[in-house]
């Protein structure tokens, strides 16, 4: 049996196709941990910001790539939301 994908590593729909074939408790938990994930990603940015700024390190262009990559985890996380809502409304009917 191989190892199924990271949901980083997955597409949207391959997330989707992965939610709707899990039993309500475990998309439940699978949602939870893919949440808790991005919000400690992001906080981690959040972090290191305030560490440049008391160092007196951060530039222009290092807050211009800490924003872009919490607005990119941020976005993707959108997708995986929209779809496991998808999921569970459709395992509610």
């Amino acid at each position: 049996m191989s190892k199924p994908k990271a949901v980083a590593d997955m597409t949207p729909q391959e997330y989707f196709d992965y939610l709707a074939n899990t039993d309500e408790s475990e998309f439940m938990k699978i949602v939870a941990h893919d949440v808790k994930k991005v919000v400690s990603i992001v906080h981690g940015y959040i972090s290191l910001m305030r560490l440049d700024i008391e160092e007196g390190s951060l530039d222009a262009a290092q807050l211009e790539s800490y924003l872009n990559e919490m607005e990119d985890m941020l976005q993707k996380s959108y997708v995986y939301m929209d779809a496991a809502e998808d999921v569970y409304g459709e395992k509610q009917d």
